[in-house]
């Protein structure tokens, strides 16, 4: 949340510097005065709201319509949310005319049109770099439902060494190294295979981060990378189903958690 505040600030400023300069170089107030001249010709406006104004409420729309489209989960809600904006402010000046005064629509028509275009692309820009880090870092650790909610979260991908609370399952074939002596090398070999790749297709369902998985045996580690406060319960559950399913495979390959 912080880090979308900081970068909605620096997006709001970058908006409302672009509708300064279009201020300065006159191709706003020649938009502006085209406006103001058709609304004169039609409603009998004796009062204006003053453009110093007009400008702070514009400043204050990239500021808000920036935030509000970096801290969306969903850019399709914050694509309604600003299209719903950007309806009303074309209401405003006639609601406003009622009462003969006049507001100017387009400076905040262009603010908010401005800090959800440049906030899009940031989200653009940045989730397709965050998304290459985590696919690069977790895919082969993390089932395609947990690597999509660390990448559309708003937890640091390369982070610095941090305490996580989470629970740990580890599992491995029963009584593996007894069977040494009763299984040729081949058989064993299969034996552990079709372990390894049961565990860990279940760990990686029940949401776990691939720990191991291989001759060893297999583990999980469930609130990690992303923080969950229910990480013991699902821990436990995906402990009862290992054992519960595990009596479906060959009596040769059931486990041991």
């Amino acid at each position: 949340m912080k880090r979308s505040l900081i970068v909605a600030l620096i997006i709001g400023s970058i908006a409302a510097a672009i509708l300064c300069l279009l201020q300065a170089t006159g191709l706003l107030f020649l938009a502006e005065r085209a406006i103001d001249g058709f609304a004169s010709r039609h409603a009998i406006l004796t009062r204006q709201i003053a453009a110093p104004w007009q400008y702070v409420f514009a400043t204050l729309l990239c500021f808000g319509v920036a935030w509000v489209t970096l801290a969306s989960k969903r850019i399709a809600w914050a694509r309604w949310v600003v299209a719903a904006l950007l309806i009303e402010l074309i209401a405003v000046p006639w609601v406003c005319a009622l009462y003969h005064v006049f507001f100017q629509p387009l400076s905040s028509l262009l603010a908010a049109a401005l800090g959800f275009g440049l906030a899009l692309g940031f989200r653009i820009v940045e989730g397709g770099s965050r998304a290459h880090r985590a696919k690069e870092m977790f895919s082969a650790h993390l089932s395609k439902e947990q690597l999509d909610r660390l990448i559309g979260g708003d937890q640091a991908i390369e982070a610095p060494a941090a305490v996580h609370e989470a629970s740990v399952v580890m599992c491995d074939l029963a009584q593996k190294y007894e069977r040494v002596e009763d299984s040729s090398p081949e058989a064993l070999s299969g034996m552990v295979d079709q372990f390894v790749r049961f565990a860990t297709d279940l760990l990686l369902k029940e949401g776990a981060y691939l720990h191991s998985a291989d001759g060893e045996g297999v583990g999980g580690i469930f609130g990690f990378p992303v923080s969950d406060d229910e990480h013991a319960g699902k821990a436990a559950a995906a402990a009862s189903r290992l054992v519960h399913r595990s009596q479906d495979l060959p009596e040769t390959t059931q486990g041991r958690e």
